[in-house]
């Protein structure tokens, strides 16, 4: 196993490594840990927004795609985590999300809203890698939430197209879906 080391800058960093699959008996315990929580009090309903996208969230782990890398431990429980707490910091009701791997061990989760009358579109996703980054001066990938208002006329986008990147937190993701739900 890697071992983590720490530079004179006070930044810790790891070797660089391939992302790791995790073993049928990791993946089953982690999504019966992650099933066992999600059933708390919090999610006792069935219809919860936040339960359905996280069990698509822990459903890839099984995915016998062999041409793409299953997501990793790391970003399956970031994911999760994320979408568990920012569920309880918001006004709204927590959207159903749709989940896909990123061919690479990472995650990355899509809700979507649209008000077709008044030709708008917003659309909020989570992007988790593989592995976490904690060196911004090693090149890695980051993870960040991504937020863009569409304008569309017959299908085609329009000139006020507006989107934004920015880092992840609780909060921020707790944000953006309820600004995702005002439509």
């Amino acid at each position: 196993m890697p071992t983590m080391t720490q530079s004179s800058t006070n930044q810790i960093c790891f070797p660089l490594a391939p992302p790791t699959a995790p073993s049928r008996g990791e993946t089953a315990e982690l999504i019966e840990k992650r099933e066992a929580e999600i059933n708390r009090d919090y999610f006792s309903s069935s219809q919860s927004g936040a339960a359905i996208t996280i069990q698509r969230v822990l459903a890839l782990a099984n995915d016998p795609d062999e041409d793409l890398l299953p997501p990793t431990i790391a970003a399956l429980v970031r994911t999760s985590d994320l979408i568990f707490v920012a569920s309880s910091q918001m006004e709204h009701n927590f959207p159903r999300g749709s989940a896909a791997t990123d061919g690479k061990g990472g995650l990355r989760v899509e809700w979507r809203s649209a008000n077709l009358i008044a030709g708008l579109v917003r659309d909020v996703r989570l992007l988790i890698p593989s592995l976490p980054c904690f060196s911004p001066t090693r090149e890695c990938e980051q993870e960040y939430i991504f937020h863009g208002e569409y304008h569309v006329k017959c299908g085609m986008s329009g000139d006020s197209d507006q989107y934004e990147i920015e880092p992840v937190s609780f909060m921020s993701l707790a944000e953006w879906l309820d600004w995702l739900l005002q439509i």
